[in-house]
């Protein structure tokens, strides 16, 4: 415990008095996985998703995966907002995985206007995009240890648009195939651009009876810039596999 508090003292030195966060792309859980779960993802493991939410996690992973996903961001209110995200692990050996993953956020064109509201003829074409590349190192049968760099760009001016480095620090711990905690400081950065969060969180396997499985899931959120809110989440899986373990049946709810 007192390791962990001297190292939120020097995350939270690095961190200034900004109240905006620039980057609106990171308050976007990507993924279906996420969104049926309630975003409460920090000790998943069965998706490659986990290089975004966990890295520390792909280290658990039984398999090499790749991942990807489509979304329109509030379709109601502009038809041209829209998210793209993909991601992948791969796995070396017991000890080692490498992973990545790459988040697109399409804003628009925007067109220019003077200070007194008028069209002028200047337009751009507005985005934000995260790259981040990530390692797990699995340091015993049950905890592993994730690090990830990432990039972030904004351009939502006619400027070349704001360019910010930051990493993130994750831990996992699985317990008897039973049980998984999940641990990440995300967006650790000296130039106050990103959102600063540190994340805990439980999956527990609640049933599991023949090709019956239920899991619960919780997650809690704690924001060190910018709002500086406490969010919780929450969800449960349930699935039924066939022969040989083959899922042919998840169903996911959130609170």
């Amino acid at each position: 415990m007192k390791n962990i508090f001297i190292l939120i003292v020097l995350i939270n030195s690095l961190l200034g008095d900004h109240k905006a966060n620039p980057f609106n792309v990171l308050d976007i859980s990507p993924g279906a996985i996420s969104q049926g779960l309630g975003e409460a993802m920090i000790a998943y493991t069965e998706t490659a998703d986990m290089s975004y939410f966990n890295p520390a996690a792909m280290s658990f992973s039984n398999k090499n995966r790749i991942s990807g996903s489509h979304m329109k961001w509030k379709p109601n209110l502009t038809w041209d907002l829209y998210h793209e995200f993909i991601a992948f692990n791969y796995k070396i050996n017991d000890k080692y995985t490498i992973g990545g993953n790459f988040i697109y956020f399409n804003i628009g064109e925007q067109i220019g206007r003077d200070e007194q509201g008028r069209l002028t003829n200047n337009s751009w074409h507005a985005y934000q995009y995260v790259f981040s590349i990530n390692a797990s190192y699995k340091f015993s049968n049950s905890s592993s240890f994730g690090l990830t760099a990432k990039t972030f760009k904004e351009k939502m001016t006619i400027d070349d648009g704001i360019v910010s480095q930051a990493i993130d620090i994750s831990y996992f711990i699985q317990k008897n195939n039973n049980l998984n905690t999940g641990f990440k400081i995300a967006n650790i950065s000296s130039d106050h651009s990103a959102p600063t969060i540190i994340s805990w969180g439980l999956l527990k396997k609640v049933y599991q009876n023949g090709q019956n499985t239920i899991k619960a899931l919780s997650q809690i959120d704690k924001h060190l810039r910018f709002n500086e809110e406490i969010i919780y989440k929450v969800g449960i899986e349930y699935k039924y596999s066939g022969f040989s373990g083959f899922k042919i049946l998840k169903i996911q709810f959130i609170y």
